[in-house]
């Protein structure tokens, strides 16, 4: 595994709290400069939400109540590559060229798309020996964000059908030159969906203009119960708890959170004194059970939430359960040529 240490830039990675919400955004058909950034920056990042996923650990840490109503990686992947599949045949109408497809979901999507992986901070032992806290840009994450920019970058060439960009961002997306929406839109006498092929995807898929499913609502309270576990008087003995045991081992922090955000791992690459203290941090949440007390108090909070809103989250669901089917559907259909 390439050891690419380097720490992110604000708003270079979305909170893996954030990143159901985020790449919901993306499936339906925003720009990155739409797709909103992370709250803060390092030093403010988990007093939001917490930080992007570990390399291959999503396995480590328990999974979460309200994962049953976001969409996972995978879902949002297949999701993109129908919708793209859709717009393609709408293009091919109007005259135009395919855009390209997605590449296919792989574990690196999976890393860097948990909600889970490093929602406790740091656990895993071998990682924090690697890499120290420099795990919240992961060589997954670097490779799943060069592969993306090759692909923008791909979208971007000339078509060998000529026509202009003008023509192609009104038919695919229903956009003028400025990127404002076009109503009754109209390319060469004929009428184009409203919101243009994309839109037209994304309707067949979900019945309305939106990607997927409608994530807010779930990815709003599965971020609201992480920032509310940190209060539960079971988890605050146990940071306390850690907190000691870092403590005789020479390392003073308040709790888990706060040294995973100190700025002493700014550097390019990990310290010496980095990957002891991270080693010690991991050492010592499993002496105080960190990550068991906070799950379970993190998944009560979850399952309060899940109770109260229960209606709309079914709603949700099922909305997530029929737009799936939708999507299986389109891609067991041979493909064109």
């Amino acid at each position: 595994m390439p050891k690419n240490h380097a720490r992110p830039r604000a708003g270079l990675a979305a909170a893996a709290a954030c990143a159901a919400a985020a790449v919901v955004l993306a499936a339906a058909g925003c720009t990155p400069s739409q797709v909103p950034d992370r709250p803060g920056g390092t030093a403010g990042r988990a007093a939001q939400a917490p930080p992007p996923a570990s390399p291959g650990r999503a396995a480590a840490v328990p999974d979460i109540p309200l994962a049953a109503y976001l969409p996972s990686g995978r879902q949002l992947r297949d999701y993109a590559t129908a919708r793209q599949i859709l717009a393609n045949r709408c293009l091919a109408g109007f005259g135009f060229s395919p855009d390209p497809l997605p590449p296919a979901f792989t574990a690196d999507d999976a890393d860097v798309t948990s909600l889970t992986a490093r929602r406790y901070m740091l656990a895993d032992p071998a990682t924090a020996r690697a890499y120290g806290y420099h795990t919240s840009l992961t060589p997954s994450y670097v490779r799943v964000d060069r592969r993306d920019r090759a692909g923008q970058k791909a979208e971007q060439a000339p078509r060998p059908d000529h026509r202009s960009a003008a023509d192609r961002a009104l038919v695919s997306l229903g956009l003028d030159p400025a990127g404002r929406p076009v109503p009754h839109p109209r390319s060469g006498g004929r009428a184009v969906p409203e919101g243009g092929c994309t839109g037209q995807a994304n309707r067949a898929l979900t019945g309305t203009d939106d990607g997927l499913t409608r994530a807010d609502l779930p990815n709003r309270l599965q971020i609201e119960a992480w920032q509310q576990s940190r209060t539960d008087p079971a988890v605050k003995r146990a940071f306390a708890d850690w907190s000691a045991c870092m403590a005789a081992r020479g390392y003073r922090y308040a709790d888990p959170v706060a040294v995973d955000n100190a700025a002493d791992w700014q550097s390019a690459e990990p310290s010496a004194r980095e990957l002891a203290t991270a080693t010690a941090d991991v050492a010592c949440k499993r002496r105080a059970h960190v990550v068991t007390v906070w799950n379970a108090a993190d998944s009560a909070l979850q399952r309060a939430a899940i109770a109260r809103d229960a209606a709309a989250l079914a709603t949700i669901r099922s909305g997530l359960g029929a737009t799936t089917a939708k999507v299986r559907a389109v891609l067991a259909q041979p493909s064109p040529g």
